[in-house]
């Protein structure tokens, strides 16, 4: 007669042969290989099924992440740009009475267009980091 332990020990065994190690094995290929005991099926429901969802939930997340992230610098731009930004200068200037150079119509417009720029290499720089580390990933 057969121990449970020893069998339990003996099934662990074979899992992390068919599937690598407990800690790396993913839930799929082990679920596979304890329901038809091949080692084939298991590594290969691994590779068509485990892998590609893996791959596809990082570049979810990715795109994700860089949709937020521009949305949020959109926001910060598009307040820079603002007359309510230079409404909040003038209101510091006249409480601190000291002496701010005073801005025009075409400082506000370059304003405007500094903001615009920064906000577009934030923008590029952000997504490119980010696909960089999915890629690693």
């Amino acid at each position: 007669m057969t121990s449970p332990f020893l069998t339990i020990a003996q099934t662990a065994e074979e899992t992390s042969e068919a599937c690598g190690p407990a800690d790396e094995a993913s839930y799929l290929c082990r679920w596979v290989f304890e329901s038809t005991e091949s080692e084939f099926w298991a590594k290969t429901a691994d590779f068509v099924v485990a892998k590609p969802l893996q791959i596809a939930l990082i570049l979810f997340l990715a795109w994700l992440g860089v949709r937020l992230i521009r949305r949020a610098i959109n926001r910060f731009v598009d307040h820079a740009k603002d007359d309510v930004f230079q409404h909040r200068v003038n209101e510091l200037r006249k409480r601190t009475g000291v002496a701010m150079v005073d801005t025009g119509p075409i400082v506000s417009a370059r304003r405007a267009q500094r903001a615009e720029a920064i906000g577009n290499v934030l923008r590029s720089f952000t997504a490119m980091v980010i696909y960089v580390i999915a890629a690693v990933m």
